[in-house]
């Protein structure tokens, strides 16, 4: 009898067929994988220096995979970030300061103390994933030869002057995020400085890609951030590449502005001990150490910095003019502190 059950069975299985299928499911835990997945979300203005670090340390631990997710930096970004923490499973996420890291608050994780990284909020905490300065590189060797000296960089005036002996506008170059400066000097109330027009004379059109080239050929100075400079330019020291404060409403300082990110309460230990890991690989930094000021970019409403660096866009393509600049960036100041809580 079971023979015969037998038999009838491998007939029916013959004619019906019999598929078996592998499904390959992605699990929020490392330990059930093959590969551990950490997830970051960031602004779409972040360095991609980042990405290039990660993959540095891929290279390193082959059992682990980073995932970038870039956001449109607007007045959305809050909402879109809290689609990602609930749906898609972030490990860390950026955070523009204070507020973002108070609407935050209730998914993000505490972690240990890790130096000269932790970043304190009131009600919760973050780690600095990267740093820039911005303000006027200067090519000192080329500066010098001029007979130029530094102390000459001192004022708008000499400034402007300096620039003018070495070349005018074709001696300097702009980089594309310019909103550092723009918010932390003169800026009161949503309304930018007058002397911001001196500096933006000097923009020229076809300076629009900024690289190594640039500044150390044909280029005396770069006014904006090192986010958008290639880490190996600072490789040869001050002596050939250094940070000067732009002498704008009287400032002597360098801007610091700092990439900060949160966990997320969810992320599992084995994701926290390799994106702690990562942060000793990843330190973007130029050598500016003295006459720090932080930025005030954390403390600006959403979407100011995309709108300021869309209007510059626009300037520096002589598409609008510096007054109709200042009452775009205005407007959207307006409209972003209304929408803060």
């Amino acid at each position: 009898m079971k023979k015969l059950l037998v038999i009838i069975f491998s007939i029916i299985f013959s004619f019906c067929g019999c598929v078996v299928t592998k499904k390959e499911v992605e699990t929020k835990n490392c330990f059930n994988s093959s590969k551990c997945y950490v997830k970051i979300v960031l602004p779409k203005f972040a360095a991609q220096e980042i990405e290039i670090k990660a993959l540095e340390f891929e290279k390193r631990k082959k059992n682990v995979k980073f995932i970038f997710k870039r956001i449109e930096d607007d007045t959305n970004y809050r909402f879109n970030v809290l689609n990602e923490i609930l749906n898609n499973n972030v490990s860390a996420f950026f955070v523009h300061g204070e507020m973002d890291a108070k609407f935050f608050k209730d998914l993000i994780k505490p972690f240990k103390n890790v130096e000269n990284l932790t970043v304190k909020f009131k009600e919760t905490e973050g780690f600095k994933l990267a740093e820039y300065f911005s303000g006027v590189f200067v090519n000192i060797e080329k500066l010098n030869s001029m007979g130029v000296s530094e102390k000459n960089l001192s004022s708008l005036e000499w400034f402007l002057n300096s620039c003018k002996k070495a070349g005018g506008r074709d001696v300097v170059c702009f980089g594309e995020d310019i909103s550092s400066l723009v918010c932390s000097l003169g800026f009161k109330e949503g309304i930018i400085s007058d002397e911001f027009k001196e500096i933006f004379k000097l923009i020229n059109k076809k300076d629009q890609n900024l690289n190594i080239k640039l500044l150390k050929e044909d280029k005396l100075f770069y006014i904006g951030s090192s986010r958008f400079l290639n880490s190996e330019i600072f490789g040869e020291g001050e002596r050939k590449l250094k940070c000067l404060p732009l002498p704008v409403c009287g400032n002597k300082n360098i801007l610091k502005e700092e990439d900060v990110f949160c966990l997320n309460k969810n992320i599992t230990k084995e994701e926290e001990k390799n994106l702690m890991e990562f942060l000793n690989l990843v330190k973007i930094k130029s050598k500016a150490k003295h006459n720090l000021k932080k930025s005030e970019t954390q403390n600006m409403p959403l979407g100011l910095k995309r709108e300021i660096n869309f209007c510059f866009k626009k300037l520096k393509e002589k598409n609008i003019s510096f007054d109709e600049f200042k009452n775009k960036v205005k407007k959207q100041y307006e409209k972003g502190m209304g929408l803060e809580f």
